[in-house]
């Protein structure tokens, strides 16, 4: 869809569908709420989880036809969600784990060696996990 379609259809007052990855998040959340508020707007949240949908039923007084729950990497089901959308916004992100071996080495440094600079502790991201 190109610019001038967005502009026609706002026009004639059709709302926008909208989907939001990551509306489970903090950051999803607080966009499917804004575009909620918007009658120029219809979102639709994609959670992960069931405890996902519950809360953004609660935060976000979506009902089922506006959430949907799938995997971002499940490309059929990331297809599916985004059927008839007109634009998505994207809340999604790579949480890193920290490796709790750096946490003590830069403890060490700090504490027993007295180190002003003892580095940062180091992070993974789990298998297909990353940004």
């Amino acid at each position: 869809m190109n610019h001038l379609s967005l502009l026609l259809l706002v026009a004639s007052g059709s709302a926008l569908k909208v989907l939001v990855t990551g509306a489970g998040g903090r950051t999803g959340k607080l966009v499917f709420q804004q575009l909620k508020e918007s009658a120029s707007f219809a979102p639709v949240g994609l959670v992960r989880s069931k405890k996902a949908v519950k809360a953004l039923r609660k935060v976000g007084g979506a009902d089922d036809a506006e959430i949907v729950q799938a995997d971002v990497t499940d490309g059929a089901a990331l297809a599916a969600a985004m059927a008839g959308c007109d634009s998505v916004v994207l809340c999604t992100s790579a949480v890193p784990q920290i490796l709790p071996f750096s946490i003590a080495k830069v403890l060490f440094k700090k504490v027993v060696l007295r180190r002003a600079e003892p580095g940062r502790p180091k992070f993974k991201f789990a298998p297909g996990g990353t940004p």
